[in-house]
């Protein structure tokens, strides 16, 4: 029976690192979006004062030149959000096939045994202190396993020794009711073994009841009267 309890625990803890990790997209999606838009601004305000129009916007070219977000504020914080985000999605994916492989009957042991192992990389307090639980869930799935790959070896090795008797049984019924046959009698059965093995590789080819007409060549010379041939003779 699964552990509702702590598959419960595993659950929340995957919901809230799940809104961890898009709240870290958020943030880097908008860092590219705020550099987006600060580059097409100042584009926008160098073709509006090439226009020559009356109002003066060079201050405020001077005022986005001057703000240097991507250097002091953006590029500073992206290196420590990439980790995060890797980190979270690791640890995402490792509770969730945790969960996945309590739920399932009888317990994945492998697919628990990885996502364990991942687990115990994280630096999550909350998710340290689950480990031990769930070490302990794990080493009760491999006795389960064993108990019952045990007691199917067993049958298999019963029913192994069951058909290993039936055939002694019956190896001992042909050695007693053995008789001996002449060495003619076993000299025809082995001729006609042999023949048939023969037939069966190379079949005969059944001949027809009418004579084969010989093939016609293709070229013949014509026939001379020779002496014991007649001449012709005309009118």
């Amino acid at each position: 029976m699964p552990n509702e309890t702590l598959i419960n625990q595993i659950n929340a803890q995957y919901e809230q690192y799940t809104q961890q990790h898009k709240a870290a997209v958020a943030l880097q999606t908008s860092f590219k979006a705020v550099l987006t838009n600060q580059n097409k601004t100042q584009k926008a305000l160098a073709e509006y004062r090439a226009q020559n129009t009356g109002t003066d916007v060079s201050s405020a070219q001077d005022a986005f030149a001057s703000l240097r977000l991507k250097e002091e504020t953006i590029d500073p914080l992206l290196p420590d959000l990439r980790r995060e985000l890797k980190s979270l999605a690791v640890l995402t994916g490792a509770l969730k096939d945790t969960a996945a492989a309590l739920r399932s009957e009888p317990v994945d042991v492998v697919r628990l045994d990885k996502a364990i192992t991942v687990l115990q990389t994280a630096s999550q307090q909350d998710v340290l202190d689950m480990l031990p639980e769930l070490n302990g869930e794990l080493a009760l799935a491999q006795r389960i396993l064993g108990d019952e790959f045990g007691q199917k070896l067993r049958t298999a090795l019963a029913d192994l020794e069951s058909a290993s008797a039936d055939a002694h049984r019956s190896l001992n019924w042909v050695v007693l009711n053995w008789k001996p046959i002449s060495a003619n009698a076993l000299s025809r059965c082995v001729t006609a073994k042999i023949w048939s093995c023969l037939m069966r590789r190379s079949p005969l080819k059944r001949r027809s009841s009418l004579p084969e007409t010989p093939p016609r060549p293709l070229w013949t010379q014509p026939e001379r009267p020779g002496l014991d041939q007649p001449a012709f003779r005309g009118v």
